[in-house]
């Protein structure tokens, strides 16, 4: 196990040399509260009664650390405060670290494969993207469709159609209508409102727009919050054929692995149908195979 420490000036925190604070005083302290001597601009060094005030957050400095701005920094608070001195605009600490054992994942392709290109070629890596199947919800009273709305009050029964992770950005909508993946990202609108979607974004639509594909299902790509474990410390891989024989070599070797899967699949169907009927095969929507069934 290792241990982080910080370490910060006095004056950041309001803690004279001789106080040690408690685990309620450090929470304060990293909500964006400084404490001090009551009735006096001191630092509290464990005699008197104790007081908070708000971090100043005012243009031209990044904090300043004098007692005396209260009328810029709020009325000073006479017990711990255990909240965040200026709500959700408080801006945190962030702790970013390397995992010793590193998780690995498989990045699922969706859409076209890129080319290359001569010359200099940019690939552009996100971390805390995700994509998934989006859940719907209808609000009653204007007759719209939402995407990832958390108000119960407003959506059919008491069902959400809140997403998986919290939502920073939505990158992407896509309709999926008789085996065809459309971009529709265009006919939805997006709103910024934490109180009723989870994180900071929702998208509607108008329910007699959304009726016009009854049969249709709904994909969406976003951005998740930091708070979801949104993290730049990774290693990507890309690996490419950099020659004509490389590429063609690439290519017997995959094809050579396409025949010996369907040599297997082959077998597989006639240990199935006994060498006669029929067999049916259900993809999804990212070319993968679901299902067989046989007749």
């Amino acid at each position: 196990m290792r241990i982080f420490t910080s370490q910060f000036q006095i004056r950041q925190s309001g803690w004279g040399d001789n106080f040690t604070p408690n685990e309620a005083e450090i929470k304060a302290y990293f909500n964006g509260w400084i404490m001090f001597k009551s009735g006096t601009s001191e630092l509290y060094d464990g005699v008197g009664d104790k007081a908070w005030i708000k971090k100043y957050q005012g243009s031209g400095t990044v904090e300043r650390m004098s007692f005396d701005a209260l009328a810029e920094r709020g009325t000073a608070e006479y017990s711990c405060p255990t909240t965040k001195s200026n709500g959700s605009s408080t801006k945190h600490y962030e702790l970013r670290y390397k995992l010793g054992v590193p998780d690995e994942y498989s990045v699922i392709q969706t859409g076209t494969t890129p080319y290359f290109e001569t010359g200099i070629n940019t690939i552009s890596i996100f971390t805390g993207i995700v994509r998934e199947k989006a859940p719907i919800a209808v609000e009653n009273t204007d007759q719209k469709v939402m995407l990832n709305a958390v108000d119960s009050n407003k959506t059919t029964g008491a069902s959400e159609s809140k997403f998986n992770k919290q939502v920073k950005r939505i990158l992407k909508i896509e309709r999926l209508e008789n085996g065809k993946l459309e971009d529709v990202t265009s006919e939805w609108t997006f709103i910024h409102d934490p109180t009723l979607y989870y994180g900071e974004v929702g998208a509607v639509q108008n329910k007699l727009d959304y009726d016009t594909h009854p049969n249709a299902e709904y994909y969406v790509t976003y951005e998740t919050l930091n708070t979801e474990g949104n993290s730049g410390l990774f290693t990507a891989t890309v690996n490419y054929d950099d020659s004509a024989s490389a590429v063609l070599a690439t290519l017997v070797k995959q094809s050579v692995m396409q025949n010996a899967k369907i040599a297997s699949l082959e077998k597989t169907i006639l240990e199935m149908t006994g060498g006669s009927g029929s067999i049916h095969f259900e993809y999804d929507e990212n070319g993968n195979l679901k299902n067989v069934t046989t007749e």
